[in-house]
């Protein structure tokens, strides 16, 4: 898992260690290593805080972490405020790749241990 956010990789570490994600890493953190799936949380906490977001050598280094799946998790509204995020979550739409996710849904939920199936899956 990816995040722009210090405080936000100690609090992910803390919650997902028990259901084997292996490592939480802010983006500055993560160049040069690649993983399978990457989950790139985008949490909005304040607006000096996007900046992180806006910043195109970050965005890049984030969104190509993953080899075969990348999954982008935030508010659209929120990310839709942020460039160049704007003009990909347009592309996404486009393709029909965004899909909202009501708590987490079955789909995603394919993706992650079984351990972290149900924990997810009552929250």
């Amino acid at each position: 898992m990816i995040t722009p956010f210090l405080e936000q990789q100690y609090q992910l570490t803390d919650i997902l260690k028990p259901y084997g994600v292996r490592q939480v890493l802010t983006i500055d953190k993560c160049q040069g290593i690649d993983c399978d799936i990457v989950l790139l949380s985008c949490a909005k906490w304040t607006a000096e805080q996007n900046n992180l977001l806006k910043d195109l050598k970050r965005l890049n280094v984030a969104l190509t972490r993953a080899k075969k799946m990348l999954v982008v998790i935030g508010t659209e509204e929120y990310l839709k405020e942020i460039e160049p995020i704007d003009r990909i979550i347009g592309k996404l739409n486009s393709e029909n790749w965004v899909q909202e996710l009501n708590h987490f849904d079955t789909h995603m939920c394919s993706y992650l241990p079984e351990e972290a199936k149900k924990v997810m899956m009552t929250h």
